[in-house]
């Protein structure tokens, strides 16, 4: 036991961990009395000193005393800096100068064993900076980290400084060549600027030499034969502004010499990936230079890779670069004869085409002569089919709905007014990536006639394929009367806007029926008036609707119950202007009771006795013999009553894509991907040279994998992108690759495989495959190999 007293004029100490505070003249007489007392019995006691004067006077006074019995100490920064740090400090460290760096009031936690330096430089520089030599190869990753506010505020910290300036001399000292030198006084001297030079370099390295160096002069050279890789930095924040209107003006003088895919794929080759202006470069290329640049399926594979970085970017721009090209042409209908025979052939064959041709607004006359073949099969077997394939209509689909509820579901069902099957693969795409997939297949369906909402909404909420059996006077009216038997013991609720399923918070139904409009409001208006594309403005309705469902979904806490019913009254379909197919009759422009694009109501003396005209242009639609409230006439291809004169749709006729909508249903579930297989047969490699590794990749999954990108990290080539390998098969996947020989290593034994793949709408990464391969020298076989050094 013993009294121990501590100076600590600095004040360095917290006062708690001491009985006795001396910080003042006045604390001095009773502080020695019980400084006295303490000794007197061989007590414990311990006193700090903050006041200078005090401390002298204690220190004289602990003298007196046996050191046994009273100890005095100073504290001094050095002293408890070592204790902190666990470390030793160099001679030359002054307590002053410890306070001024702020080190005691810095949270550090230094690393067992570690030096001074090593302690400082991590703390306030980054732990690159530890190292002894500078680090050429991972010169990107330190240049990244640089932080231009720490530096700035580490200034003003005197050791800080020493210990960076003494790393400094330690890095020139052990640079031999003269771009290194420079390069490692520009990190320190001038941290910022070398940053956004680096970044520069990261947007010019594919460039010709002579193009980078035009821009970054000196440092363009100094990077390139440092081999310093800038792919660690982050381009965000640098000022890039003139480098990129450089990069612009090098693109468009390139562009009247871009007459091949081949010249655009070398172009395309040298850019960054990393500029929506790059990507807007190439996008016009191909806009604009019609068939002599018609792209293909691999070509946008390469696109998306290359700019893969900033992909989210230009989404919608990859969308319309997919629109040019063309599916296949589908056959002739001459084959069709049952009713799934059309609908397999309109789904799978025409309508692809037919959406191509909307997207980039041709007409082929071939393909509306098989619009005008299904057309007239469909009106001459509607009543037929109407009855003996009752589940392939609209109608049928809130029938389903009651299965779903006997399992004990809850169930959305989701109207999409005018929803054909070409914007369903983003619909389920948004759905997908919330974790919501569909169930079973989707299914093609079809919609009264004329197909309009007043005919085939009706016939789908109202569950009749007559609407004349119709009880309600309005959606939720129909609800209520003509299912009340059906779904008795059922609570069922009508909504008209997304906004009512936007502002419930439970699920207090058994069925919701969400009528949802804007797709439809969207495609009757004109592409001049909404601003942008059809598609554009569709998908981000999509994108709004699937996030409001799946919100609520989680809000009311039924994700895991929740069935989600898609469907639709009718789809649409977009007649150019300039087609001169318009219904010139007297009649139908004065007299018709109710004029529209693509029907007309006709009093019932018009529809029971048609003139030959009307034979000869229209469907007769009576309603005695369809079911209808009302008589109409349809004209028959793409004939309108009404001229269009804008881009917009139009409904209401016998096409494919006005009378076949999708039916689906999705629930959220949980995938559980297996990593993809990937063999190298062929496993020869030599040393830089271009060559093409043939890679057997395997998809172990239930369901197809598709975007599937694969990536030699030894290789300093882009990877490759496959569209899609089929579930429990395995595609050939031919990668081209150039791998450099490494400093230090013998010959290599294995390349490591990496990459990524999409699995029901959700991204996975390829975990890292090691592949063994056989090094070979040139001079054994030059054939087949592109000697692009």
């Amino acid at each position: 036991m013993a009294v121990e007293i501590v100076a600590d004029p600095a004040q360095l100490l917290e006062p708690g961990e001491f009985a006795c505070v001396v910080a003042a003249v006045p604390d001095y007489v009773p502080a020695i009395q019980r400084i006295k007392q303490a000794a007197k019995i061989n007590g414990d006691l311990r006193v700090l000193v903050r006041d200078r004067t005090c401390a002298t006077w204690l220190e004289r006074f602990a003298a007196s005393y046996n050191r046994i019995i009273v100890r005095y100490s100073v504290t001094r920064a050095r002293g408890l800096l070592a204790a902190r740090w666990q470390t030793e400090i160099p001679p030359h460290v002054t307590d002053e100068a410890i306070l001024s760096s702020g080190f005691l009031a810095a949270d550090i936690v230094p690393r067992a064993g570690q030096a001074y330096d090593d302690i400082v430089l991590e703390h306030y520089w980054g732990e690159f900076f530890t190292l002894v030599r500078f680090p050429v190869r991972r010169a990107g990753d330190l240049v990244n980290s640089l932080d231009p506010a720490r530096w700035q505020a580490n200034r003003g910290l005197p050791l800080v400084m020493q210990a960076l300036e003494r790393r400094k001399e330690q890095w020139l000292s052990q640079a031999s060549q003269r771009e290194l030198k420079r390069l490692v006084m520009a990190l320190f001297d001038a941290p910022a600027s070398l940053k956004t030079n680096l970044g520069i370099y990261k947007l010019l390295q594919g460039y010709p030499p002579h193009f980078g160096q035009d821009i970054l002069k000196e440092w363009y050279t100094i990077f390139k034969n440092l081999g310093l890789d800038p792919s660690p930095v982050n381009l965000e924040g640098l000022d890039l502004g003139d480098t990129i209107q450089q990069i612009r003006y090098y693109l468009n003088n390139l562009s009247p010499h871009i007459t091949s895919l081949a010249d655009l794929e070398a172009v395309l080759d040298e850019m960054s990936g990393f500029l929506p202006e790059e990507f807007e470069w190439v996008r016009g290329q191909l806009r604009t230079k019609g068939d002599a640049l018609q792209p293909t399926s691999q070509l946008l594979h390469r696109i998306s890779n290359r700019f893969r970085p900033i992909q989210e970017q230009i989404q919608t721009g990859l969308a319309a670069l997919q629109a040019l090209i063309p599916p296949a042409y589908p056959a002739a209908p001459d084959q069709n004869g049952t009713a799934e025979d059309w609908l397999h052939w309109a789904v799978q064959e025409y309508l692809p085409y037919r959406f191509w041709l909307e997207e980039n607004d041709r007409w082929d006359e071939t393909m509306a002569g098989y619009a005008s073949r299904y057309a007239d099969w469909f009106y001459d077997n509607y009543v037929t089919n109407k009855y003996q394939n009752q589940d392939r209509w609209v109608f049928n689909l809130l029938n389903q709905a009651r299965a779903s509820l006997a399992q004990g579901h809850k169930v959305l069902f989701v109207l999409i007014d005018n929803f054909n099957f070409k914007y369903l693969r983003t619909l389920v795409f948004q759905f997908n990536c919330r974790g919501f997939r569909v169930i079973g297949e989707v299914e093609p369906m079809w919609a009264p006639i004329p197909t309009t909402t007043e005919v085939s909404k009706w016939c789908l909420v109202a569950g009749e394929p007559d609407l004349r059996e119709v009880q309600g006077k309005s959606y939720k009216d129909i609800l209520d009367k003509n299912w009340h038997g059906y779904f008795a013991g059922y609570q069922v609720v009508y909504l008209s806007k997304l906004g009512d399923l936007n502002n419930r918070s439970r699920f207090d139904a058994d069925l919701i029926l969400l009528n949802y409009l804007p797709i439809d409001d969207a495609l009757h208006k004109d592409e001049q008036q909404i601003g942008t594309t059809h598609t554009a403005t569709i998908e981000g309705h999509i994108r709004a609707l699937v996030e409001s469902v799946c919100r609520f979904a989680s809000r009311a806490r039924v994700e895991r119950e929740l069935v989600i019913y898609i469907a639709s009254d009718h789809g649409s379909t977009k007649i150019p202007p300039t087609l001169e197919d318009l219904l010139d009759d007297k009649f139908y422009q004065e007299q018709a009771q109710d004029r529209h694009h693509r029907y007309i109501t006709v009093p019932p003396v018009r529809a029971t006795n048609p003139s030959d005209y009307d034979k000869q242009h229209c469907y007769i639609v009576h309603s005695d013999r369809f079911g209808t409230q009302a008589h109409y006439f349809i004209p028959h291809g793409y004939g309108r009553f009404i001229k269009t004169t804008e881009s917009l749709y139009v409904h209401g006729g016998l096409t494919p894509e006005e009378t076949i909508i999708p039916f689906c249903r999705l629930a959220r579930t949980e995938i559980e991907a297996r990593q993809p297989t990937i063999r190298l047969p062929e496993n020869v490699v030599r040393y830089s040279v271009k060559a093409s590794l043939v890679f057997v990749v395997g998809n172990p999954n239930d369901y197809e994998i598709t975007d599937v990108e694969l990536n030699v990290v030894e290789s300093d080539l882009p990877g490759v992108t496959v569209e899609v390998i089929p579930a429990g098969t395995a595609s050939e996947v031919t990668a081209p690759v150039r791998i450099k020989r490494r400093p230090g290593v013998v010959a290599l034994e294995n390349i490591t495989v990496k990459g990524s793949f999409r699995l029901q709408g959700l991204r996975f990464d390829i975990q890292p495959v090691t592949v063994p391969v056989e090094v070979r020298s040139l001079t054994e076989s030059k054939t087949g190999f592109d000697f692009e050094l």
